[in-house]
This record gives C-alpha cells, structure tokens and sequence, in this order.
C-alpha cells in the first residue's frame, strides 16, 4: 500500500475522531453561552423566519450582514417543514450544522500540510486540529469566526493543493470562499492582500485572474445584499470598521493588555507544553514562511485591539499546528534515518499530544465559558415556558442578553427584563424565570414555583 493511500485512510479515522470529540465537546457544553451566538446570528435567524425576535444593538447600528442569519434562517425553515417545534431541537440542529462543517478545517489542514511537506505532516495537523481545545470548543458554536474559519482554511487548502497544477476554476473557488469569509467574518479582510501577493508570486497570470475575479465577485454580491438590507452598499463592514476602529466603541465589552494573546498562546503557564509548541512552531516555519507571516499579521493587528477574546484568535490556531506538525516531521527525520522509526517517532509523539489537548479541553471548558454551565438552566427555563399552552407573558430576571432570546423562548408573548430590586410591571406575566441569585421579592406572594432547571426557577402566578 503507498503512502497516498495509508493518508488517505488515515485522515478518515481522523476525522471520524475529531467527530466524536466534537459531539462529546457539544453534549458537555450544552446550549449556547455568548450572546453573540445567540442575539448575532440564531436571533434574527429565528425573527427572519418567524417573525419575532430581539434585535440587538449590533442590527441597530447595522454592523452585521445578514449572511450568516440568513443561512440559519435556511435551516430553520427545514426544521420548521419537518415539523421541528421544540427550541432545544433547532438549536441542536443549528450546532449540529456547524460542527459538521467545522470537519472542512481538520480536513484542509491535512491538505495544506501535505501539500508543504508530506502525508505524514498532514496528518499530524489534522490529528492535532481535531484535538486541539480551543478549537474543538468553537466547532459547534453559532459564531461567525466559526463558518468563517472554514472557508479561509478550505481557501488556503485549494491554493496549496493548486500550486503544481496550476487549476484556474480551482482558484476560482478559492477566491469565493475566501470572500465568503469576509462577508461572515469581517476581520477575514487581513488575509486578503498577503495571500494575493502570494498567488501572484506562486501563479501565472490566469490562476491570478480567476481568483481575483471570483474574490471581487463575492464581495460585490455582500456589498449588493447589504444594499437590499440595510439600504447602502458594503453598509455592514464600513460600518463595523468605523465602530470598533475609529471610534472604538468595541472597548466597552472589556479592555485587555497588548501581551494577553501571547499569553492565552503559551497555555496561561503550562510553560513546557508552549515551549515545545513554539520549537516545533519555528521549524515548521522554514517549511512554511507564508503561513508563519499570517499568524504574526494576524497575531499583531488583534492584539492592537483593546477588547480580546480567546475566539478571536480562530483563524490562528489551524495555522499555528500546521507549523508545529511540519516541524514534528522534520524532528523526526533527524532523528531517525529509517522510514519505519520515523513514523514511531512523530506518529507516537502526535497523539501523545493529542491525548493532552483532549485531557486539558474540560479545564478549557470552564475557562472560557464556564457561564455555559450557569446560563444552560436558564435556557431550559425559556424552553419550559414557551412550551406550555397558557404562558401568556414571561418576567425574566437578569440581563436580557443573557437570556437565550425569543429562539430559545419559541413563543410570541411579551418578555419583561428585570432585575432585583426594580419594580417590574406585572400585567399579562403569569410565568416568571428567575436565579437563586437573582430571586425577586414579588415572587413570594401569588406565584407558585413549576419547575427547576439546574439555578433556574420557573413560577408561575396563581391568579391575574
């Protein structure tokens, strides 16, 4: 059997694995977490779809295409054919969606480290991108960097693979998917002026067309859908820009100092593990300058901007374990001259880091959105209540974006935000949903507790 073929092979248990650490990863975390999953895309999704929904101050200011929601809005009309009714089922469906795609990522990984140096370092990228925590944690998750990262991986995996070839409908594709990225994702832009110096190094003048074309293509048609929607063409990203660039209004969800991605990078103090990375890192960037150039543009351009979070750094992580799989490959052809003892090598080395990325993903977990486990009683909550015939308006008692929206909700009745202490309007409410740390006092006479979901309570009131 060659080598093609037993990469071949491989890569398909690979991605059957990073499937199944997908869905352990998805069932462990349960519902959504950040607003932005909820109040960015399955919101309006679900408003586009049904009607009602909360429209955040991201679709006040007009900073967001309608792209994404438009494409969870697709799915939720197939739910809603299949007579899919229950919250719960069409946010699994949605997260479900978004880990099978996210699959593109391990795959083109394997493509690109194949295409740089070998079968055997596309493998090892691909078992690392199937393993690695804070990847495997956003793979399921209705954020843009998500479906965003896709299409810039399966775009670099297409120019990689093309290079010897020379394909020009190959490149065509690269360039649409590469704008697809912006339009969902529009830090995704970055990528755009190295990777054209790129083609037009590495390709002749047709591939170059073609791909600049199909770009430009894409572009106008998100310039042309934010023209229907928001009324003005590019609306969404001249807007993003001047809100968090010029004026700097992205500042007020949290500032963080300039180093704090460097931080988050060297596994905030596993000191060896990060060591090791980076050796591996800068091996693999001999192999691999271009990709080594994207993550140093990428890492400096965030970490200029003053409000980080570990999302943000996507794009990068993919690139980074490239790197570190090529300079895996190398490590193990200098230390060994025959073919069967390097693969001992490298093969055994990569899954032992794969077992510690899988170990540590659960301290991950509770790291970056511990207030998953907090908010999923409160979602159930939302669920419950939209589910029972009588609810005719819903008290609900901590900060509406926190709240799981009108998606998780599924209900056309008035909801009234309120916290401790604020005197809330009662009229048309007879279900509440409150915390053990937010528990209101008018609950204590005339509402009788119905249900408890983790730190949710449920009431409801006796008589209106």
């Amino acid at each position: 059997m060659d080598s093609a073929r037993r990469g071949r092979q491989f890569i398909v248990i690979i991605l059957c694995a990073a499937f199944l650490v997908r869905i352990w990863v998805l069932l462990t975390t349960g519902g959504s977490a950040h607003p932005d999953e909820i109040f960015q895309s399955i919101e309006p999704a679900h408003k586009l779809v049904y009607g009602y929904g909360i429209m955040a101050w991201e679709w006040t200011y007009g900073i967001r295409s309608w792209f994404l929601p438009s494409v969870y809005a697709g799915l939720l009309h197939v739910a809603r054919w299949a007579g899919v009714d229950n919250s719960l089922h069409l946010v699994f469906l949605v997260h479900f969606f978004n880990l099978l795609f996210s699959l593109t990522v391990v795959y083109a990984m394997y493509v690109i480290g194949r295409a740089l140096q070998s079968h055997r370092a596309g493998a090892i990228a691909a078992l690392l991108g199937a393993s690695f925590p804070l990847i495997t944690l956003f793979a399921h998750r209705p954020l843009s960097e998500v479906p965003s990262l896709g299409c810039i991986l399966i775009a670099l995996a297409l120019i990689y693979k093309n290079i010897k070839v020379k394909n020009v409908f190959t490149m065509v594709l690269a360039g649409l998917f590469l704008g697809l990225s912006f339009i969902i994702r529009f830090s995704s832009g970055l990528f755009f002026i190295p990777v054209l110096i790129f083609i037009l190094i590495k390709y002749d003048r047709r591939c170059l067309a073609g791909f600049t074309a199909a770009l430009g293509l894409l572009l106008l048609a998100g310039g042309f859908l934010d023209y229907i929607t928001w009324g003005s063409f590019w609306h969404a990203p001249i807007q993003y820009f001047n809100f968090n660039i010029i004026q700097h209004k992205g500042s007020f969800n949290g500032v963080e100092p300039f180093y704090w991605y460097g931080k988050l990078l060297l596994f905030n103090g596993q000191f060896l593990v990060a060591f090791t990375l980076l050796l591996f890192f800068m091996m693999g960037a001999f192999r691999g300058p271009f990709l080594s150039f994207l993550c140093i543009l990428y890492l400096l351009c965030f970490s200029f901007i003053s409000h980080k979070e570990a999302r943000f750094m996507l794009p990068l992580y993919p690139l980074i374990l490239i790197l570190v799989a090529l300079g895996i490959d190398q490590a193990g052809k200098a230390l060994a001259k025959q073919e069967h003892k390097q693969k001992f090598l490298t093969v055994g080395f990569t899954i032992v880091l794969a077992l510690f990325f899988l170990a540590v993903t659960p301290k991950t977990i509770r790291k970056e959105i511990g207030y998953t486990l907090h908010q999923r009683g409160m979602f159930l909550g939302m669920n419950f209540v939209g589910r029972q015939g009588d609810a005719k308006g819903l008290i609900y008692t901590d900060h509406w974006c926190f709240s799981g929206g009108y998606f998780y909700l599924h209900k056309n009745i008035p909801i009234v935000f309120c916290t401790p202490g604020e005197a809330c309007p009662l009229d048309h409410c007879n279900y509440a949903i409150t915390s053990n740390q937010s528990f209101p006092a008018f609950l204590k006479q005339g509402w009788s507790q119905v249900a408890r979901f983790d730190n949710a309570f449920v009431y409801k009131r006796l008589a209106i």
